[in-house]
């Protein structure tokens, strides 16, 4: 532990020897690059026997297609309900559409038979050892939520030197009194004093968020936002030694339909003077076109924040969770607008003006008003933007 703590400490200051250089931007890619490989032999040169053993179980889960659709639809399907006998009856209809997973391991595979034959007889005991499987093979990335067992597993972290982000998995918010709820938790978890950073969802603290009130929504966010903002500032976290470091507030993945919001909220809210010192991150999706463009604008807004006095800005790039979502979507919406005939060409032009546009290099763009125009299957409508009276409002109202 100590020589990896010395080795990444020589790395840092490598790297803010390279921010200083007269070629900083190629020292740094080279820098970069060099350490990209330094972590990844690193990673594998530690592994233990039983992540090697894991990892060998997971890339023949995903290379299987039959192996990689039960393991989803068993994980998005099968224990949404609390009803032994619902969990039982859905995991057996997926192994008898599915078959059992050839890429499992003998183990495995035993496991499965024995609970499509014995969980129509003992389907609370069969459950029962079926969760406590997926909970011992998903333990060393998903704690457990419910106390002692978190508290316990963020002091082991923190007594093995590891900074701890954490991030709240569940359902989707769907009412006023679910966001209060996540909202009283993301605070509490600041409050928290063994933890590094909290991430959190801003479609968990408003279900009722619209694109297409983007000022509104902002404004609701930033309102949402401050307080706890302004708890990770007063709780930060402090080392064995004494040391402290301020909390960090990072923005997690949303679907593409929130893009534009994420980074409007997140600029909005760090631009309150109040706010300058607060520490915050923003997780960026590899996948989508924007988010190179997004990734050098944040840079460069960040950057003159810096120079005021402002805190930094952190970006996480990310290999992203919601391509498949996101493709079928995309997939609906490309045969419901350029697929099929339009009835007028004014009707065309409002059905652009109330819609953002997903086929723009932008992520959101979309007209001021209705306007009569010629438009065609690969051309979209649109009229002249307002000027934008935000920073991040240029974002929404420009081609």
């Amino acid at each position: 532990m100590a020589e990896r703590s010395e080795a990444l400490e020589r790395w840092r200051q490598r790297l803010r020897e390279a921010a200083n250089a007269p070629e900083r931007d190629a020292d740094m890619l080279a820098l970069s690059e060099e350490l990209a490989l330094w972590l990844f032999e690193a990673s594998v040169r530690e592994a233990t026997p039983q992540e090697k053993a894991r990892g060998a179980r997971l890339a023949a889960m995903v290379d299987d297609r039959q192996s990689r659709a039960f393991t989803f639809e068993v994980t998005d399907q099968a224990f949404r309900s609390s009803d032994a006998d619902r969990v039982a009856d859905q995991v057996r209809a997926l192994i008898g559409r599915h078959g059992v997973p050839g890429s499992l391991g003998s183990a495995e595979r035993l496991m499965l038979h024995a609970f499509e034959h014995a969980s129509g007889v003992t389907p609370g005991l069969s459950t029962a050892l079926f969760r406590r499987y997926l909970r011992r093979e998903t333990a060393e990335v998903v704690a457990p939520a419910e106390e002692p067992a978190l508290t316990e597993r963020l002091r082991a972290l923190s007594d093995a030197g590891v900074q701890v982000n954490l991030n709240r998995l569940g359902e989707s918010v769907l009412g006023r009194r679910h966001a209060r709820e996540r909202f009283d938790l993301y605070r509490k978890d600041l409050e928290r004093p063994d933890v590094h950073c909290v991430s959190i969802k801003l479609s968990a603290l408003d279900p009722h968020l619209d694109v297409l009130a983007l000022d509104r929504s902002v404004e609701a966010l930033s309102a949402l936002l401050r307080p706890l903002f302004v708890t990770a500032r007063a709780h930060p976290f402090v080392a064995p030694d004494g040391r402290s470091t301020p909390k960090r507030v990072y923005f997690d993945m949303e679907s593409y339909d929130d893009l534009a919001l994420v980074v409007g909220a997140l600029q909005a809210t760090l631009s309150d003077a109040t706010l300058r010192d607060c520490h915050a991150g923003i997780a960026l999706q590899a996948y989508l076109p924007e988010s190179f463009a997004l990734q050098r604008e944040l840079t460069q807004w960040s950057a003159a924040r810096v120079a005021e006095g402002a805190a930094p800005l952190r970006i996480r790039i990310v290999k992203g969770a919601n391509l498949a979502m996101e493709r079928v979507l995309a997939a609906g919406t490309r045969s419901r607008r350029i697929g099929r005939k339009r009835p007028s060409t004014r009707a065309s032009c409002a059905w652009c003006a109330l819609r953002p546009s997903r086929h723009t290099p932008r992520p959101y763009t979309w007209a001021s008003q209705p306007t009569t125009c010629s438009t065609s299957r690969t051309r979209r409508c649109c009229a002249p933007p307002a000027a934008p009276s935000t920073p991040w409002a240029s974002r929404c109202s420009t081609a």
